[in-house]
């Protein structure tokens, strides 16, 4: 009897400590750190305004940044130096529509709206990318990029507006990722073969018709990999909150529902384990897509917050750098091997 007592006890003690584990291992948004005044943004301020510097770029499709880059006055000023806060991205080009709307909102009186069409270019992927590295001081040179270590337990999320799916036209209407590093060998990530480059993030993306919430989940290190949906209707579109996250352990978590309350752990999509490095920033960019000459439907951003160390003074740096040395998309590596479905040119 004492022997199953034992064993019954040593179970629950097992358990206890997995789930205790568990707890630790994956945080959920905003748990860990406060929120970046600087990085975040409720696009509140009426005068938030976004400069589009036209031509926009097409570096992926002519091989021209067509700089200056577009960015938003919203930003700060530290030392006399402007960071925006939204910047275009070089590689794909900013969407034909990037402005503060009031009326598609989440909470408050603005949010900002993105939408964009096939301009013909053969670049069908627009993007615009969120700085939120220059308000830290807790990032590394790594490879030529600017990086944040995974154990910096640093976490995002967003409220974001899904359109219709009915009103989707291209395989990937909207995503956002991450680009992370694995330092394979443990010997310091020098971007060389033994180094593991990627991108994860969730997606909103349709095939032979059907609209999907997809994510990734896996490990950059053993390349074991599951591209995993869910499938949705008319009935899924409106308000959805997002979150990730990053912890001591090296996951990166993904989360989402439908609606505007809190993130909880029963949100949690999956995780996306042994990552070392997150580069260019933590969410990298908000990439939408639509493949018709006509406007595409408006996905729209409220209550975007990163939450990280508190921040410093940022490293000087001049405007005419913002579009070119901070947009991670022009650093893009080779794309991984065919282990993953087809992205985006």
């Amino acid at each position: 009897m004492r022997t199953i007592q034992l064993a019954v006890c040593t179970a629950v003690v097992l358990t206890i400590a997995g789930l205790a584990q568990m707890a630790r291992a994956i945080q959920l948004p905003g748990t860990a750190h406060p929120r970046v005044a600087d990085a975040s943004d409720d696009f509140e301020d009426p005068a938030w305004t976004y400069i589009y510097n036209p031509p926009k770029s097409s570096m992926n499709a002519s091989g021209n940044g067509n700089l200056p880059a577009g960015f938003s006055t919203a930003g700060y000023l530290h030392e006399g130096t402007f960071y925006s806060r939204f910047v275009e991205d070089t590689w794909r080009g900013q969407p034909e529509v990037v402005q503060r709307t009031t009326s598609i909102v989440a909470n408050g009186t603005g949010a900002l709206e993105l939408a964009t069409f096939d301009t013909g270019d053969g670049s069908f992927t627009d993007a615009i990318s969120w700085q939120q590295y220059p308000a830290l001081d807790n990032t590394i040179a790594v490879a030529g990029n600017t990086a944040l270590p995974s154990a910096s337990m640093a976490s995002s999320s967003y409220h974001l507006y899904v359109p219709p799916p009915s009103t989707w036209s291209a395989n990937y209407p909207f995503w956002n990722f991450a680009y992370i590093g694995t330092d394979k060998n443990q010997d310091g990530y020098t971007g060389a073969s033994d180094d593991v480059p990627d991108w994860i993030g969730v997606y909103f993306y349709t095939e032979a018709g059907s609209p999907y919430l997809a994510w990734e989940t896996g490990s950059d290190l053993t390349g074991e990999y599951a591209f995993n949906t869910r499938l949705l209707s008319d009935n899924d579109a409106g308000w959805w909150t997002l979150g990730f996250s990053t912890d001591t352990d090296k996951s990166y978590a993904m989360f989402a529902h439908r609606g505007l309350a809190p993130l909880t752990m029963a949100d949690l999509l999956g995780t996306y384990d042994d990552v070392d490095y997150f580069f260019g920033d933590f969410v990298g960019n908000f990439q939408i897509r639509h493949s018709l000459a006509t406007m595409g439907p408006s996905w729209v951003i409220d209550d975007l917050d990163f939450f990280a160390e508190v921040p410093v003074v940022p490293e000087p740096a001049s405007l005419a750098l913002l579009g070119l040395s901070l947009c991670g998309a022009l650093m893009r590596p080779p794309p991984p091997p065919s282990r993953k479905p087809p992205r985006p040119p």
